[in-house]
Parts: C-alpha cells; structure tokens; sequence
C-alpha cells in the first residue's frame, strides 16, 4: 500500500500539475480570444484541454526520461533518479499520453489534430535532438507555447486573434530564452551550444529585441482591424514593459527576461479582456 501511495506521489511529481494549469488557461484564452466567453463551446474547449493537458504530460515526462543522468546530480529527488519509478515506466507513460493526445484531437477537428501531431513531434525532436542547439532549440520552445493558444482556438473555429496572439508568444518567448542564453553563458560552456557562444551577446541581445518589435507589431493588429474590443488597449502597457526591456537586456539580462514574462502575462490579460 505505501508503495502504491508513492507510486503515484512520483506520478503527480512528473506530470508537473502546475504545468498542467498554465497550459489550461493557456488553452482556454486562446479559446475565449477567439469567441468571447460563450459556453456553447464547453464541450469542444473541454476536450481542447484535455488533449493539450494529456500531451504536456507526455513532454514533462519525456524530459524527466532524458534527463535522468543529469539529474542524479541536479535533481536527485526527482521519480527517476530516487527510482520511485522505471524508465520502462516513464517511456511507456509517455508514449501513452502523446497517442491519447493525438487520438482525442481527431474529435475536434483536422486543424486541432495537425497542431497536437506537430507539438508531439516538436517535443521528441528537442528533447532528443534540439535541446541543447541554441537557436533551433529556443524556436522550438517558442513555437510550443504559441501553439497552446493556437489550439484553444483552433477548438472553436475561430483562429484570427488566435494567431496573432500564438506569433505574439513565439517572439516574444524566443526573445526570452534567447536572453536567458545570454545570462546563462557562462554556464551552458560545458553542455550547450546557444547564440550567444556562436554570435556574441552583443548580437543576440539585438536579435532578441528585433523579436519583441515583432511582438510590439503585432500586438497593433487587432486594433488596425478592429478585431477585439476595448479591453484590447491593456496590451499598450505591455508594449511598454516589451520596449523597457529591449533597452535593459544587454545590461541587464535577468531583469530583461522577467520584464518581457510580466509583459506576456499583460498581453494575455489584453487578448482575455477584448472579448469579455
């Protein structure tokens, strides 16, 4: 019995329930961006989450599978290393949730099925291959947090504002790690190969912030097409804090990713508020 109990104790520890959470919300913003708050869609968003949900779980439990050496050292306490669970364990789990993720898609429709059968694909291809190639690497954490907003409305056939918000996210989360690159260089000498090392943090700093003037431009659109209501405008004071941080990020490169994550967070809050 006290086996089974932290069993499932280690089962809760991989799947990250937090994560979970964010990639909910993550889901049902993009849903709500597309069509207000309109509960007629329960049951399509509902099971939108659950497919996004099922599919994370599978990409925390793949990173857990693959960086079960590292964290013998790193994070010992983890379901792998303590052995609270297998590898054999930990594969199977994940090859089940990216299967169940892939298969509840194809009850929303083909859109929502392509996008869940490229993230799963994305996920083995940086966990395996990308994780530790720098830019490639960044684009590809870029193109999964988009694509949870993509999903959400996608799930209720309306992707217009959705998109905007998904491209939105991917510059703006490439901006971040490629900052995150530059404050962690001296660290990743040993174990990676990021921009930073390849082109200088001089230039990588400007490429993130050519990235958070997409951002910038893009959050203008809706208010060009007059696309999303008033409550829209709150995404000028995340402008703001995506331009204070272009200005402090090669001074200040751990500040500038906080500054650019507050940033997200308040054009969330826009897309969410537009439709309400």
């Amino acid at each position: 019995m006290k086996k089974k109990k932290e069993t499932i104790k280690a089962l809760i520890e991989l799947i990250r329930p937090l994560n979970c959470l964010m990639v909910s919300i993550g889901v049902i913003i993009g849903s709500f961006t597309g069509i207000g708050v309109d509960f007629s869609f329960a049951s399509l968003i509902f099971l939108a989450v659950l497919v996004a949900v099922v599919v994370n779980m599978g990409g925390n439990s793949l990173n857990d599978y693959f960086d079960r050496e590292i964290d013998i050292i790193a994070h010992p306490k983890r379901p792998l290393p303590s052995k609270r669970l297998t590898p054999k364990f930990v594969v199977i789990f994940t090859v089940s949730c990216f299967i169940a993720g892939i298969f509840f898609s194809t009850f929303i429709n083909p859109f929502c099925f392509a996008v869940a059968l490229v993230s799963v694909i994305v996920l083995i291809l940086y966990e395996k291959y990308l994780k530790n190639k720098g830019l490639i690497g960044n684009m590809a954490v870029a193109y999964l947090t988009g694509s949870i907003f993509l999903f959400g409305g996608a799930a209720v056939g309306r992707i217009m504002a959705p998109v905007i918000l998904a491209v939105l996210a991917f510059f703006a989360t490439l901006a971040r790690e490629i900052i995150k690159d530059v404050e962690d260089i001296a660290g990743d000498r040993k174990e990676r190969q990021t921009l930073p090392m390849k082109i200088g943090e001089k230039n990588s700093v400007i490429i993130a912030d050519f990235c958070l003037a997409g951002a910038i431009f893009l959050s203008f659109l809706p208010l060009v097409k007059n696309i999303l209501g008033k409550g829209y405008l709150i995404v000028i004071i995340a402008d703001v804090v995506f331009i204070y941080s272009m200005f402090i990020a090669f001074k200040n490169p751990r500040s500038a990713q906080k500054a650019i994550k507050i940033g997200m967070i308040l054009a969330l809050i826009s897309f969410l508020l537009a439709n309400i």
